[in-house]
């Protein structure tokens, strides 16, 4: 009873209020099909459909079998307030609105994800939350052992999901080879931006034991995508005809200038709303982005359509990085700032370090790139092996065939010769 007495304490202001109507009206009248139907349906069906749409968008959401979950979670929402459901976002292991952050409102979202791109594309975000939390508990002192543990499972567990949905696409041709990839991509970019934050929280509270789950289990994640990404590409340039890479080439490119120019855009509309520290960081890395696309233009003039591939999609991952490292610290400052006492690593809005603390910092990232060069290798070097592999089973497949095949005329004929040949020989001797 004290846990309904605390949820019903909660309340959302009147505009708050039209906003979460608006917004669920949407989400229902989309996910039933609704929006759009009049021009699928006869005319004389006309009336019965404004009725519909009128009078029970709901009713006809939660009486179709495959949205009658996220109906009945939606009037879950509704029954306890809608205030409820939105304080709960904020909500992290241990808060009295967690479950129904995990239970109910991402189970609705989940639901409504109609489209298997959609709930890959959820199931990626869901592992991300768990990233963003582990981060607002370790701010504040106050993520343990068993917490992180549990946030670095249910981390696994969604990523997994995601890959898998992802593959299943390809597999049934729903989605091209080059979509999964840069819909993996995505969330490398994430995953990578996250990391630096947890490195950070890592290094200056020095809680390493309570975040090595965590930490685990998300560059263990990140060396699985940056290694089936090396597979695709090397695939692709060892596959790919000369005007095939160029013409990838050429849309890499494309895609890495737009994406710079749109992050370009994103740090000028956001520069009051970050600190200089933070966007100065952002910056240098679209510099680096900048840069790595003339490098590829470089290649190309020479011709090495596959390394310029290379260094177009490096240009287009950076950009996304400078986007996300601004937009993870934005979320995380505000969160902070929710909080009634920030802690001093928050201290100023932004993150504090000494030089020594940067150093290592540095040294962390280092690492992840050593790792991705180190992957590159292995992966090249496995391709080269299964290479030689084929190689020599075809020769024996070669070999087998030859032995077996039937005799040709002309061998047939001098076999025969040289019997006669024998046998000539051994009468000889014999009478000799």
């Amino acid at each position: 009873m004290k846990f309904f007495r605390k949820l019903k304490s909660i309340k959302l202001s009147k505009k708050e209020k039209q906003n979460f109507r608006i917004v669920l009206s949407n989400l229902i009248m989309n996910s039933a099909g609704l929006s759009g139907v009049a021009e699928r349906r006869p005319v004389r069906n006309y009336y019965n459909l404004r009725h519909n749409n009128q009078k029970v968008p709901f009713l006809h959401l939660i009486l179709k079998h495959n949205y009658m979950i996220a109906g009945l979670l939606i009037a879950a929402i509704l029954a306890m307030g809608g205030g409820t459901a939105v304080a709960a976002e904020n909500s992290v292991p241990g808060d009295l609105l967690y479950r129904i952050k995990t239970q109910v409102n991402e189970e609705v979202r989940s639901a409504l994800a109609i489209s298997p791109e959609a709930q890959a594309a959820w199931d990626a975000k869901r592992a991300e939350r768990r990233l963003e939390e582990t981060e607002k508990l370790a701010g504040e002192n106050k993520l343990t052992t068993s917490t992180s543990e549990m946030l670095a499972s249910k981390f696994a567990e969604f990523s997994q999901k995601a890959t898998d949905r992802l593959q299943k696409l390809e597999d049934a041709g729903k989605l091209t080879p080059e979509q999964v990839q840069n819909l993996k991509a995505n969330f490398e970019v994430a995953v990578k931006a996250h990391d630096e934050i947890l490195s950070r929280i890592e290094e200056k509270k020095q809680n390493r034991g309570e975040m090595k789950a965590v930490m685990d289990s998300l560059r263990g994640q990140a060396s699985t995508t940056i290694k089936d990404r090396l597979e695709h590409d090397l695939k692709l340039i060892e596959e790919g005809t000369s005007s095939t890479l160029s013409k990838v080439s050429e849309n890499r490119k494309n895609a890495a200038q737009n994406k710079i120019s749109e992050v370009q855009k994103f740090i000028d509309n956001n520069d009051d709303k970050v600190s200089s520290e933070n966007k100065a960081e952002a910056v240098k890395k679209l510099a680096e982005a900048t840069t790595l696309v003339t490098e590829g233009d470089k290649l190309v003039i020479e011709q090495k359509f596959g390394e310029a591939i290379m260094k177009y999609s490096e240009a287009h991952r950076k950009a996304q990085e400078a986007q996300m490292y601004l937009t993870t610290r934005f979320r995380l400052e505000r969160r902070m700032e929710s909080t009634s006492s920030t802690p001093a690593v928050f201290a100023s809005g932004t993150l504090q370090f000494n030089n020594e603390k940067r150093q290592e910092i540095w040294d962390t990232h280092e690492g992840f790139k050593n790792m991705e060069e180190k992957l590159k290798e292995e992966v090249k070097q496995a391709r080269e092996t299964f290479k030689e592999v084929k190689q020599q089973e075809m020769e024996k497949i070669k070999e087998a065939i030859k032995a077996n095949r039937p005799p040709k005329p002309e061998d047939k004929v001098e076999n025969e010769v040289e019997n006669e040949d024998d046998n000539g020989s051994s009468t000889t001797s014999t009478n000799q």
